[in-house]
């Protein structure tokens, strides 16, 4: 039967029981509290980014819980049919549940995620402490306040999806400890960890990954028939809910969105480039982890050093170029001086995983084989499930790889010499606080120049009058909670008519938007509001939709322009270049 790591090593005196002090055992207070520090620092974070797209299905949800895709969603140009928009449902549905107990309370809202932060972080803890035994304490705090975990949470699938995962992943690996003890036992918890990973698989298909992960283990402990028990469990979970989809709405939900996101292999490599930059922004504390576990302290040092610099030098050298291009491909965009070092940074951090997952390899034993495939997985799964590169994308292999370095540092660093890894957690905290408090800043920002927009036109507009908006994500959101109505150049064949005395706010181009031809000889500029800020970084929209997570800014952080109608006309979609974009 499969050992814990603390007593396998034990048993073959490869390293020392796990120390009290600084990584020890028994504080299960810990994944307790970075699960409220995470939900308490996401709270009062304005909806951002997609929330503002998830809003829609959960709105829909908390109406017709039975008709989930039963309405339009309205991402892109014009109101699409839901079912055609890539929503799974499972954090529609909970933040549905949330909507019917607290009604329109975004801070509450975000609270209600509270129960599946604090799995994430309870699950991750129990795998950490199985896998890198005395060190489960700083490698929980390193990823949890880690650069792509800190920000990323909203009200976006990323982290639910994630936590599900983890959560299956500790049940098949309990059921597998327990089949020679306790055979039914074992079955019912892998039953269980089918259940779970299907709940993951349909909070974002990313998931998928997970059965395969988990065939590797039962191929090396022979618990074939377990995998087998999780795996026929997911998929008739799957299978039944996408059947329902189908029977409702004419076509499978996954099996749409699987064809239209299709893609072949040589465009996947292109995801390669932004590969470096993405974990140079957003792994230092990998790179910082590795180096100490590899026994190369004062290469960590000076590498701390390093990641400083490049920070700096990102935020108060200007960019001779440009590194705004909304949905330009990830090779067509311009090299910048932030890509380059990043990706320098990130070079330098895949070469020490590899690293580590070589010296993990050397006197490896099947647990080590099998948390290395599952780093190779992650990796494989980069390429297979990104349609556009962000910082989200390399959330599983930066979680795959804090297990297989931490690993490698249980094993390797005796007990006195496990403080060095309070270098990596400093690090990896202070670039994870920057990157929320920037991100933060931003979605602030957002929701506020929407509410000066709507200050600003109330005690202007004449009664029967309308007001307008462009744009979505967050925008979409509080422009919407604002009285504002969607711009859209056709719902069905009906198009948005503009009549004298309306208003029309279009944001700037930072937000995602619909394109228009605004007439000019029937309105004019009326205001221009700006917010204008001190502060030389931006995560908007990068983090969420680009290589390099992190860019220099320059400029007004948000800006709008309030159009004031002067005669009526219907607003027509912007072509080509030869007309002028809203």
């Amino acid at each position: 039967m499969e050992q814990h790591p603390a007593d396998q090593h034990a048993a073959e005196g490869r390293a020392e029981p796990p120390p009290r002090g600084f990584g020890a055992h028994g504080r299960s207070w810990v994944p307790l509290a970075l699960a409220l520090l995470l939900a308490l620092l996401n709270a009062p974070k304005p909806l951002h980014v997609d929330d503002g797209f998830f809003w829609q299905y959960a709105r829909q949800i908390a109406v017709a819980p039975s008709d989930p895709y039963g309405f339009l969603s309205f991402l892109d140009e014009r109101p699409e049919p839901a079912n055609q928009m890539l929503a799974p449902p499972v954090l529609p549905y909970w933040w549905a549940i949330g909507m019917r107990l607290f009604g329109e309370r975004p801070l509450l809202w975000k609270l209600w995620l509270f129960p599946i932060v604090w799995l994430f972080t309870h699950s991750l803890h129990a795998l950490l402490q199985r896998f890198a035994a005395g060190l489960e304490q700083p490698l929980l705090v390193l990823a949890v306040l880690s650069p792509v975990v800190l920000p990323a949470l909203n009200l976006m699938l990323d982290i639910p999806a994630l936590a599900l995962s983890l959560c299956a992943f500790r049940l098949y690996l309990l059921a597998s400890d327990t089949l020679e003890r306790g055979p039914a036992a074992a079955y019912r918890l892998a039953f269980a960890a089918g259940v779970v990973a299907a709940f993951a698989i349909q909070t974002k298909y990313t998931a998928l990954l997970l059965p395969a992960v988990l065939l590797g283990h039962a191929l090396l402990f022979g618990r074939l028939r377990l995998w087998a028990l999780l795996a026929g469990v997911a998929a008739a979970l799957f299978v039944a809910w996408e059947s329902f989809v189908a029977a409702r709405y004419g076509q499978s939900h996954f099996v749409y969105h699987y064809y239209a996101n299709h893609s072949v292999w040589t465009e996947k490599l292109a995801f390669a480039t932004p590969l470096f930059p993405l974990l140079g922004a957003l792994g230092p504390g990998l790179l910082l982890l590795g180096l100490v576990a590899l026994g190369r302290a004062r290469a960590a040092a000076l590498a701390a050093v390093g990641v400083g610099a490049v920070f700096l030098v990102v935020a108060l050298v200007p960019e001779a170029a440009a590194t705004f291009a909304p949905g330009a491909p990830p090779n067509r965009e311009p090299l910048t001086l932030g890509f380059l070092l990043f990706a320098a940074l990130g070079t330098a951090t895949l070469l020490t995983v590899g690293a580590g997952a070589a010296r993990l390899l050397r006197e490896a034993d099947r647990l080590d084989v099998f948390l290395v495939y599952w780093l190779g997985l992650e990796l494989a799964g980069y390429f297979a499930t990104s349609p556009f590169p962000a910082a989200r994308r390399v959330l599983g292999l930066f979680v795959a790889s804090v297990v297989v370095l931490g690993r490698l540092a249980a094993r390797t660093l005796p007990g006195p010499e496990r403080r060095r890894l309070q270098l990596p957690l400093l690090v990896n905290a202070l670039a994870g606080t920057l990157f929320f408090a920037i991100d933060f800043h931003e979605a602030w920002q957002t929701r506020r120049i929407v509410e000066r927009a709507a200050d600003w036109i109330r005690p202007r507009s004449a009664p029967g009058s309308r007001t307008f908006y462009v744009g979505h994500w967050g925008f979409q959101y509080y422009a919407e909670r604002a009285g504002m109505i969607a711009a859209v150049d056709r719902q069905f064949y009906r198009r948005t008519i503009l009549r004298r005395g309306d208003f029309l706010v279009v944001p700037g181009p930072r937000i995602s938007q619909q394109r228009f031809w605004i007439d000019p000889a029937r309105s004019e500029p009326a205001q221009l509001l700006r917010s204008v800020d001190a502060l030389p970084l931006r995560t908007l929209h990068c983090y969420y939709q680009g290589r390099t997570p992190l860019e220099r800014h320059d400029g007004p952080r948000m800006e709008v322009t309030i159009y004031k109608v002067t005669d009526e006309f219907p607003l027509r979609p912007f072509r080509g270049h030869a007309e002028p974009r809203s």
